[in-house]
């Protein structure tokens, strides 16, 4: 399993690959999802699965797991 530390490594990684900065993250369930301020379709939020360590899109991964944006708790970055 992948700790809340090495998920925000791999998001920050995405997040510089498209040149923006991660600026909120949240708990959603047992994984993580970590957003930008600049709006990126597709790119974030992504959601980083502690399973694995693979990215998911935001709404797929809530419609998937039947769970909402309610659902989730932000966490200090």
């Amino acid at each position: 399993m992948f700790s809340y530390e090495e998920c925000k490594e791999i998001a920050q990684t995405r997040a510089e690959k498209y040149n923006v900065t991660i600026n909120k993250a949240y708990s959603l369930g047992e994984d993580y999802v970590f957003d930008s301020e600049v709006e990126c379709d597709g790119i974030f939020p992504v959601v980083v699965k502690t399973e694995d360590g693979s990215c998911v899109g935001l709404w797929r991964y809530v419609n998937e797991n039947d769970m909402s944006m309610d659902d989730m708790i932000e966490r200090e970055l």
